[in-house]
């Protein structure tokens, strides 16, 4: 029974995951997956050993009768793990849907979010900008028209 909650709770939390992040649900399914191979392979062996068709050719059948030798409670774990993932991604998009509050954004909010992820402030907001006349510059008078000699 504990092997089932177990399972249950990692497939509903992959499910719950891949409600709001696909990619990263892909990387906790396979991390999953990798482990529950690596921590089940050594029982299936053992069962495979036990049940004398180490010596088969037919790989999918060796496994196949590995899985049958593991305890009842693992084989209902490893068939239901979809199925919770399945659950937890319908139960979680179903309070994203009709539970969780949407958050609306407002305009000032909006341009200073953008303002703030590119490194710019808000002009509207600083002092400095008020009617202040900008400085005439002329081609003649920059650096870059002295670097070859003055023109005339």
């Amino acid at each position: 029974m504990l092997i089932i909650i177990f399972t249950f709770i990692i497939g509903f939390a992959i499910g719950a995951v891949s409600a709001y992040h696909t990619k990263a649900c892909l990387g906790f399914l396979v991390s999953a997956l990798l482990m529950g191979g690596i921590l089940i392979r050594p029982f299936m062996m053992l069962g495979i050993t036990a049940s004398g068709s180490a010596g088969s050719f037919n790989p999918f059948l060796v496994y196949w009768m590995g899985f049958q030798q593991l305890p009842q409670a693992v084989q209902y774990g490893v068939m239901f793990f979809p199925l919770f993932i399945v659950f937890g991604r319908l139960v979680t998009w179903i309070f994203h849907i009709y539970f969780e509050e949407e958050k609306i954004e407002t305009e000032d909010e909006k341009r200073t979010r953008l303002l703030a992820e590119f490194g710019w402030e808000d002009i509207r907001k600083t002092q400095h900008n008020i009617a202040q006349p900008r400085q005439a510059s002329s081609v003649s008078k920059s650096k870059r028209a002295m670097s070859f000699g003055r023109r005339i």
